[in-house]
């Protein structure tokens, strides 16, 4: 295992070339640890992230807002965090909700869990970007601008796929483990992605491993095309990614129903004609048939308990919808003649896979997120008031005052000593909260209802005008 003081050094250096805000130095040398860790890099493969890291000129806390003609009109609830990609200069700015912000300050370590968890979703992303020639890939996707007619577009493929990938890797940078059923984010795509990844014969530890190659697109189809052995791979692996791409646009929106029914079917066919292809190849071209059929069966049921759970989960009904699940393997075996000895010996097999495939699902990483919880609150006390967008001020305030009462009410108002550090320096940060110098809490509040009011009487006046 690296040296934690190794992953310290290399950190501080890439925060400080790039004068990163120190305040999420915290969240970044955790992202690197738990990395190493759950991957065994050795110093060498730590030295190579942490040069991809050094694209990331930007981290900050912004707010989310649907913009019209120049005027916010409603916060995104569902967009918290992203991470955009420059393709003109090859560099990443990371931006997370200012609600985040607010969160850490006022101790919510509800709140204060979202964000780690957001936080190695997209530090995983930013480490992941590659560009060659024209074009960009990022874990699995890929980005291809061409220029046509004149104009450049860009083409994306398998983003949805990545993203699928990333909230495993997420989920074990997290809890130390991914024995958990449905993970954070990207709720309405986890059925449909194991459904694809069992159709590939790849697991999700597999998956995750691979979005962290530094070629892991390149990864990703070596993978699938020896998985698939002589079935010619590229058409399943697009058709896969269009129809995930398409359910992650269409899931909530009830106007698009029809067309997502046509997306779950396409899947369903898609995944058991691909079985059975699977199924015959294993039988006539296979040097160990007996531990592949164990695999393929074993896949197969996972594949089909997911797409059961995705017809409940989405309320599909057999009036608009059959589910269409592929045939068991034993049967298929049995309808070829193979007799029950072969089955049971089989069955012995799959239980013996089905064992280890657990056994690394549960294979638990010791990470402490309670002492990575008061680092960040100790660390975003630094954060300056001056880069916080002006109407969130009064509530950033409002949220440091609050969190101090509640520490103090909780006893925990005693601060982490800051690595290397002396006394004075020490005595200087528990005391840095200036900016809450003569503020009131009530003078706070009565500055943020002016503020909503402001921003109401403009989006009025835009309404009343845009109606005119």
């Amino acid at each position: 295992m690296l040296e934690r003081e190794k992953v310290k050094k290399l950190v501080k250096e890439v925060v400080d070339k790039n004068k990163l805000q120190s305040c999420f130095i915290p969240i970044i040398e955790e992202f690197f640890f738990r990395v190493a860790d759950q991957l065994e890099w050795n110093d060498e493969e730590l030295n190579n992230a942490i040069k991809r890291y050094e694209q990331v000129v930007n981290i900050k806390f912004v707010n989310f807002y649907k913009i019209r003609a120049g005027i916010p009109i409603k916060k995104y609830k569902e967009k918290c965090a992203d991470t955009v990609y420059k393709v003109y200069n090859e560099k990443i700015s990371m931006r997370f909700d200012i609600d985040y912000l607010k969160g850490i300050l006022e101790f919510d370590k509800e709140k204060i869990e979202k964000f780690i968890n957001t936080a190695m979703h997209e530090q995983g992303h930013s480490i992941q970007y590659q560009k060659k020639e024209n074009n960009v890939s990022s874990g699995f996707s890929e980005f291809k601008i061409i220029n046509q007619d004149g104009i450049k577009r860009i083409f994306l493929s398998d983003r949805i796929i990545d993203e699928f990938a990333e909230i495993i890797n997420e989920a074990r940078l997290v809890n130390g483990n991914i024995r958990s059923d449905k993970y954070s984010g990207y709720e309405d795509i986890q059925r449909a992605g194991k459904i694809i990844i069992n159709s590939f014969g790849i697991n999700e530890l597999e998956l995750a491993d691979l979005q962290f190659k530094p070629n892991a697109r390149e990864e990703y189809e070596n993978l699938i095309t020896n998985n698939l052995g002589r079935i010619p791979s590229e058409m399943y692996r697009d058709s896969f990614g269009k129809i995930l791409d398409a359910i992650f646009n269409l899931s909530n929106d009830e106007k698009q129903r029809q067309n997502f029914i046509l997306q779950i079917d396409s899947l369903q066919t898609l995944s058991k004609d691909l079985f059975e292809k699977r199924f015959y190849d294993v039988i006539r071209n296979s040097d160990n048939t007996l531990k592949d059929l164990a695999k393929l069966s074993i896949e197969q049921g996972n594949a089909n308990r997911e797409l059961a759970l995705l017809f409940d989960e989405f309320n599909i009904e057999s009036s608009e919808l059959k589910i269409n699940e592929s045939k068991d393997i034993h049967t298929m075996l049995s309808e070829l003649g193979y007799d029950d000895k072969y089955l049971e010996e089989l069955w012995d097999i799959e239980c013996d896979e089905l064992m280890k495939m657990q056994n690394q699902k549960d294979n638990q990483k010791d990470y402490d997120n309670e002492e990575l919880m008061e680092r960040l609150y100790q660390s975003f006390l630094k954060y300056p008031i001056r880069k916080v967008p002006l109407k969130d001020r009064p509530g950033v305030i409002l949220s440091k005052i609050n969190g101090m009462k509640k520490r103090r009410a909780l006893k925990q108002e005693k601060l982490l000593p800051e690595s290397n550090s002396n006394c004075d320096r020490h005595a200087e940060f528990v005391n840095r909260i200036s900016d809450l110098e003569g503020y009131k809490e009530k003078d706070i509040i009565e500055q943020d209802n002016w503020i909503k009011e402001v921003e109401e009487e403009r989006y009025n006046r835009y309404e009343s005008s845009r109606e005119n």
